[in-house]
């Protein structure tokens, strides 16, 4: 509800999330190597980040859910990165 009310507040906050600089250059050395598919840099990187928020970070934002910990954090990172990788293979 914050967001909504101080816009520009939201706006710090999601390109200060987004700010990928070290995993773009990664997804750009995976695309180089033949290991993902080539695609919009910018694109992947967002995706990426998007799928860790979505399960690692606004669960505890907005549904005011525990920080994930031990065997369950290794299955949801285990989860994400077998999705994006799955989905971005060449």
């Amino acid at each position: 509800m914050e967001f909504m009310r101080q816009p520009e507040l939201a706006e710090k906050l999601i390109r200060s999330l987004y700010s990928t600089k070290k995993i773009t250059l990664w997804m750009q050395e995976a695309m180089v190597a033949g290991k993902l598919k080539v695609m919009d840099l910018k694109v992947v990187t967002n995706i990426y980040i998007s799928l860790f928020q979505g399960r690692l970070f606004w669960p505890q934002v907005i549904e005011r859910q525990p920080v994930p910990k031990g065997e369950e954090l290794k299955v949801r990172v285990h989860t994400i990165v077998s999705a994006f990788l799955n989905g971005m293979e060449r």
